[in-house]
């Protein structure tokens, strides 16, 4: 019994101290990747204003806040105002809307025939800490403005850097 003992630690101990150099069965290597895309995401605001009575000669709409969210160098920018609908005669009128920061600035503006962007450039990106508003008045060049229903759109673009 006494040799049983001896043979039966000698192949424990084998077992259990296996040689540091061993050469694996089969082996695999798994590789991880992923692409971060430039993002620039509209969050909040409204899409449909309606503007209202501002003293006898202007009406005016104002959208609720909004903001983006984008991880690159991005400029905002107001494209021409597209006039949809004005009573007929309306002619003479200023159409104006701009793009206000979170302290009410004005930092693009445009009208049906033109557009100022040249202050709404982030290098930093934009976080939904940094809010904007869309304003849009519409006011008579001269007299009053006519009864009617007027209808301006315009569109903002977030353009990548």
């Amino acid at each position: 019994m006494d040799n049983g003992l001896k043979i039966s630690t000698i192949i424990g101990a084998a077992l259990i101290a296996l040689p540091v150099g061993a050469v694996p069965l089969s082996s695999q290597t798994t590789t991880f990747s992923g692409t971060i895309p430039v993002i620039c995401d509209y969050n909040g605001g409204s899409t449909s204003v309606i503007m209202t009575r501002s003293g006898l000669n202007q009406l005016e709409g104002l959208t609720s806040s909004f903001w983006y969210d984008a991880n690159a160098a991005i400029k905002l920018s107001l494209s021409p105002i597209t006039i949809a609908a004005a009573p007929s005669g309306t002619t003479s009128y200023s159409w104006l809307a701009k793009l206000l920061d979170a302290n009410g600035n004005a930092i693009a503006e445009t009208t049906p025939t033109s557009s100022q962007n040249d202050d709404a450039f982030f290098n930093d990106g934009l976080a939904s800490v940094q809010t904007f508003n869309l304003r849009m008045q519409v006011e008579p060049s001269s007299g009053t403005m006519k009864p009617g229903t007027y209808t301006g759109s315009v569109t903002l673009d977030c353009i990548v850097q």
